[in-house]
């Protein structure tokens, strides 16, 4: 998954968070290994979800002096 966003600076770090949801209202949330943005100002990470459901990724970063925080969102099915 690649995803740019809030144009952070490279290097910076984000924080990748992944909720999953099932039909029968179980789930939960878990902080996936920190995210480092390419020099381009996108950035990849890998999650192979094991159970079937509805996940959503949601990246986030803090900001720094030049710029505010940002976030973005990614939703999949996994079946």
């Amino acid at each position: 998954m690649a995803e740019g966003f809030g144009d952070p600076t490279p290097r910076v770090t984000l924080t990748v968070q992944r909720s999953m949801y099932n039909d029968d209202g179980s789930g939960g949330s878990v902080t996936l290994p920190p995210v480092s943005v390419n020099d381009d100002g996108t950035y990849t990470f890998t999650d192979t979800p094991t159970t079937a459901g509805r996940y959503s990724y949601l990246a986030m970063w803090s900001g720094e002096a030049a710029a505010g925080p940002a976030k973005a969102t990614h939703q999949i099915m996994v079946e």
